[in-house]
């Protein structure tokens, strides 16, 4: 909808106008007279119009002075002047300050329109050019949580030099209160046991984690937290400077004296932290908190430690609360210096596992199993490393149970229990006994017919498209749904179904998109956003693309 304004000291000519725009049909206009400037000026203060029709030569006010108050009233007002009067020192005075057209009162009709025409099209570019603007911000808003996250995550496990500069940089680019130049806290925090098997209940879970955390830590330090892995929370949070330096000058203290009564105060919010979680969510969170604040090069090593020391034998049970002196700058010693070498060598092999369980490769997988637990077994005595590797072993098999779920059925009673109920004491051998035995039970096919694995899986992936079409249907989204690696679920899909999973995403939404057209009142636009489009002219495009008319035409078929 366009606002219209005519401005003429002639009533017969201005209402003339108004006949002329209101015998139109193309536009969505509503039009306005006036006689005079002031009066212009005075319904324009009151109601925002868009477009205006003035003559110039008007009685104590002229069009040109009336055009210099538009444009500060709205800058993007498309003005149109409409004079008896064929001077081109008027025409020039129009354009250079700002008219969108000089037209001669003795031009015809068509001439006014096409004016008016080209005024209104050029009003629906800008708007057009400005909804895309505020599409992209709103989108890097979406992302801005993602993108911290993957740079927190990768600094947190990456011995790299930082310098105070990037820091800076990062934490500005995304309105973080952090200061580069201060020393932080750090607190992992774990869920240690899931009430529901659906991995969208378990993000929202994770999510409600992460307000508690900062309800009640945001009032005591600035802070950023943000999920990591599939069960864990990180909050880095630093000491308010001012707070910190009243404190020592009042206390007259330093050093580690200076860290016992804000930390005593961040104890206290993780315990009551833990506390609503169990009370309101039902879930039992364990953390591991820092007693020391460290500078922002030393974080990598103390994320490490507390991962570590959150995963140890000491930390195997539910809803615990540990507080580590972590000394900054100290060197990892050479036995820990082997282990993270392995685990991170064990990684990159647990994904390989992954991949040869989905598609049934027994031989691969019992070869490459074998030779990554006994080449772990000399760290047998390190009880946070076995755990680690149980940990990722139990979130393997249990996202392969969660996507083939009928596999469940060929294990006894109690056997699937322990892969969410660790036993800190379980050996090394029996461990690498029990997940054997896992594995054995999924390639004899749980003890029922079924069809390869795979299937289930893109069974899962369709069913979850057919119902959230007007979600964020990406790759890497639904690749982290099911835990597969984007490139080889890809794969996997078109290998099953023939078409790429991107392809049948469009088919899907164009499909109902046909249905709404066809057996329901929405308008297009709506429906565009029902089927998961930002924007309605892109989703015009893709419906034409896919079936060669509009929507609209579709509709009227």
């Amino acid at each position: 909808m366009h606002r219209l304004l005519i401005v003429d000291d002639l009533p017969l000519i201005a209402d003339g106008l108004v006949e002329l725009f209101a015998s139109r049909t193309e536009w969505e206009l509503e039009v306005r007279a006036v006689y005079t400037a002031a009066d212009a000026l005075r319904l324009m203060e009151q109601v925002k119009f868009n477009l205006v029709l003035t003559d110039i030569r008007m009685p104590e006010k002229d069009g040109l002075e009336l055009l210099d108050d538009i444009r500060r009233l709205y800058p993007s007002c498309k003005v149109i002047f409409l004079t008896s009067y064929a001077d081109f020192a008027y025409a020039r005075r129009v354009l250079s300050g700002g008219g969108f057209e000089y037209i001669l009162k003795t031009e015809s009709d068509d001439t006014i329109l096409r004016a008016v025409g080209k005024a209104i099209a050029e009003l629906e570019q800008e708007y057009e050019l400005k909804r895309k603007a505020v599409a992209s911000e709103v989108r890097l808003m979406r992302m801005a949580p993602m993108l911290l996250q993957q740079y927190f995550v990768e600094l947190l496990q990456h011995n790299r030099t930082v310098t105070d500069e990037e820091i800076g940089a990062k934490l500005r680019e995304w309105d973080v209160r952090l200061r580069a130049d201060a020393p932080l806290r750090v607190m992992i925090g774990r869920i240690d046991n899931w009430p529901h098997d659906d991995p969208g209940d378990r993000k929202l879970l994770q999510f409600a984690v992460g307000n508690i955390a900062e309800e009640h830590l945001r009032p005591l330090v600035e802070l950023v937290s943000f999920p990591f892995e599939e069960s864990k929370l990180v909050v880095l949070m630093q000491e308010r400077s001012e707070e910190r330096t009243a404190f020592a000058e009042a206390e007259g203290r330093s050093g580690e004296e200076a860290d016992a009564r804000p930390f005593a105060a961040v104890l206290a919010a993780a315990e009551t932290m833990q506390r609503m979680c169990g009370d309101l969510l039902k879930l039992p969170v364990s953390v591991a908190l820092s007693y020391a604040a460290v500078p922002w090069r030393e974080l990598p090593a103390l994320f490490h430690h507390l991962h570590s020391l959150l995963l140890g034998v000491w930390g195997a049970g539910e809803a615990v609360k540990l507080v580590d002196r972590f000394v900054a700058g100290l060197a990892p010693s050479q036995t820990q210096t082997a282990m993270s070498k392995t685990y991170a060598g064990n990684a990159r092999k647990l994904a390989l596992l992954r991949y040869y369980l989905e598609l049934g490769e027994r031989e691969r997988f019992e070869r490459l199993y074998r030779s990554m637990m006994a080449g772990s077994a000399t760290h047998n005595a390190a009880g946070f490393y076995k755990l680690e590797m149980y940990h990722a072993l139990a979130s393997m098999f249990l996202s392969y149970l969660n996507l083939h779920p009928r596999v469940s059925t060929g294990f006894v009673v109690g056997e699937l229990n322990k892969l969410t109920h660790v036993d800190s004491d379980l050996s090394w051998e029996r461990m690498t006994q029990f997940f054997a035995h896992m594995a054995e039970v999924i390639f004899a096919g749980g003890g029922d017919e079924q069809p390869p694995s795979h299937h289930d899986v893109v069974r899962w992936i369709d069913d979850y498209i057919e119902h959230n079409l007007i979600r964020d249907l990406s790759i890497r989204t639904i690749a982290d749904l099911v835990q597969l690696n984007p490139s080889y679920m890809s794969r996997l899909y078109k290998k099953t179904t023939g078409i790429a999973l991107s392809e049948y995403v469009q088919k899907r939404r164009i499909d109902k998109a046909k249905e709404l057209l066809k057996h329901s009142s929405h308008k297009v636009y709506e429906i565009s956003e029902m089927v998961g489009y930002d924007s309605r002219l892109s989703f015009i495009r893709m419906f034409k693309h896919q079936t060669g008319v509009t929507p609209q035409e579709y509709r009227d078929m």
